[in-house]
C-alpha cells in the first residue's frame, strides 16, 4: 500500500508541473488507474467483465476508461448488513481541455450528470435485486434503485458537500422487457426507469478527493445540486453459478446520450 501511495504523490508532482488545463486530465487518468486497479484486485465479483471506456467511440465524449470500486464497506454500512458485497465499474463524461474539469457538471451539456458502468452485488443471503416467481425471476426495482441511489448520494454526490437529508432521487418505471438476449447472453432482464436526480452542479467549497478523478468545477451557481429529470435503463442477470447479481446501467440527461452509449459501448461488454 506504501508502494502504491508513493507512487500516486510521484504520478501527481510529475503531471503538475505540466502546463494548461490538459495536466487535470492527465492527473486524473494517472492517479485513476492505479487507484481502480487496486480496487479491482480487492472486488468479490467471481467473473470478470470488460465495458469499454470512451474511446471507443469517435466523439469520445465519455472519459477514457470504466473504472473499479470496491463499495463492500460502505454498502455495508448504508445496508446495516455486514456480509453484502458491492463492486461498482463506471464511467463518466469527458473532461473538457478548456475547463479542466469533467463535464458530469456542466449543466449545458447533454451529458450532464450522466453515469454508465455495472454493479455486481455478492449476496449470501439471497438473490439480490430479483423476486422469485412460479415463472422464475423477476426485477426488484426497489432494490436496484437503492443500489443506485447508495452511489449517486453517498459516493458521487456526497463527497461534494450534499447531505443526504437533501438527496433526491424519484424513480418510475417506464418499461420492462424479460428473458431478452444481451451481450451474447440470454436471461437478461432489460427496465427502462425515468429519474429525479440531484444534480452534480455545485459551488466548490475547498478540495475533495473526488476532484482528482472529476476535476474541480470552477461554477458559481445559485441552485447547487438542483435536481434534474433523467433517463436511465438497467439490464439485470442473476448468475446462479457464482451466486451473484449484475446490474448493466446508464443514467443520463439526454435520452439520445443513452440510446447511443447502450448501442456502442455498453452492449460491446464482454463477461468471461
Amino acid at each position: 500500500m506504501k508502494k502504491i501511495n508513493f507512487a500516486i504523490i510521484f504520478i501527481l508532482i510529475i503531471v503538475l508541473l505540466i502546463p494548461g488545463p490538459y495536466k487535470y486530465l492527465l492527473r486524473s487518468i494517472s492517479v485513476m488507474s492505479v487507484y481502480s486497479n487496486l480496487h479491482e484486485s480487492q472486488s468479490n465479483a467471481a467473473f470478470h467483465i470488460k465495458i469499454p471506456g470512451g474511446l471507443i467511440t469517435p466523439e469520445k465524449d465519455w472519459y477514457p476508461f470504466v473504472m473499479t470500486f470496491n463499495a463492500d464497506k460502505s454498502f455495508q454500512y448504508y445496508t446495516g448488513r455486514e456480509n453484502i458485497n458491492l463492486s461498482i465499474m463506471y464511467n463518466f463524461p469527458e473532461f473538457s481541455p478548456e475547463a479542466g474539469y469533467s463535464m458530469l457538471y456542466d449543466k449545458s451539456s447533454e451529458y450532464y450528470n450522466s453515469f454508465y458502468g455495472a454493479y455486481i452485488v455478492d449476496d449470501p443471503e439471497k438473490i439480490y435485486g430479483f423476486e422469485k416467481t412460479e415463472n422464475g425471476l423477476k426485477i426488484n426495482p426497489d432494490e436496484v434503485a437503492d443500489v443506485a441511489a447508495f452511489d449517486f448520494s453517498r459516493l458521487a454526490l456526497g463527497d461534494f458537500g450534499l447531505k443526504y437529508k437533501d438527496f433526491v432521487f424519484e424513480t418510475d418505471i417506464a418499461d420492462i422487457e424479460e428473458n431478452i438476449t444481451y451481450m451474447d447472453s440470454e436471461g437478461w432482464i432489460k427496465s427502462d426507469i425515468n429519474l429525479t436526480v440531484s444534480g452534480a452542479e455545485h459551488n466548490p467549497n475547498g478540495f475533495v478527493a473526488s476532484y482528482i478523478q472529476y476535476g474541480t468545477p470552477k461554477i458559481s451557481t445559485e441552485t447547487p445540486f438542483e435536481p434534474v429529470d433523467m433517463y436511465g435503463r438497467i439490464y439485470a442477470k442473476y448468475l446462479p453459478e457464482y451466486n451473484q447479481s449484475i446490474f448493466m446501467y446508464i443514467v443520463a440527461s439526454d435520452k439520445n446520450v443513452l440510446e447511443e452509449c447502450d448501442k456502442n459501448i455498453l452492449s460491446k461488454s464482454i463477461m468471461y
